[in-house]
């Protein structure tokens, strides 16, 4: 697949989906589904943050992804909004376990967009030029109906493994 990156918020991108959710009434013409994952990391420099004691910390960091895909069978393509943060080190507790967890778009908008030190990146996918043709009529559409200027550029990945 073909990776392009867009200059676009992950704010606006759900601002978009949300009215298109509020105003279509009916069945949409894309799917939408939101989630976070956590990444659990126990070896790191304790030191650098200042960890000197032999408690059991893990380094974790967390993902938060809305895909956004047509309901098509060809020229498909996945819009993604990603949200990557560190979140240091962490006591290894059994009250609060960081496990993968299905998002609702209001979650995923009220927990992970506003965070300021998230890397937020915004990308599609596409697997045919077909494919970057059908999301570019969809996009331009979504940009006239929600009057914003934003632009599809190549991110330098050709291929996704």
């Amino acid at each position: 697949m073909q990776e392009y990156a867009l200059d676009i918020s992950g704010e606006e991108v759900v601002r978009w989906l949300k009215k298109e959710m509020n105003e279509e009434g009916g069945p949409l013409d894309f799917y939408e589904e939101a989630g976070v994952e956590y990444a659990l990391e126990e070896e790191f420099d304790r030191e650098a943050y200042g960890i000197h004691d032999g408690e059991a910390y893990d380094l974790v960091s967390f993902t938060a992804v809305l895909d956004i895909e047509p309901k098509v069978e060809f020229n498909y393509w996945i819009l993604q909004v990603r949200v990557a943060e560190s979140l240091g080190p962490r006591r290894r507790t059994e009250e609060e376990p960081l496990v993968p967890r299905e998002l609702t778009v209001e979650e995923f908008e009220r927990e992970f967009l506003p965070l300021s030190e998230a890397t937020v990146t915004v990308k599609v996918w596409t697997e045919t030029p077909n494919a970057k043709e059908h999301f570019e009529e969809w996009f331009a559409r979504m940009k006239s109906k929600h009057h914003t200027g934003v632009a599809l550029q190549p991110s330098g990945v050709a291929e996704l493994p």
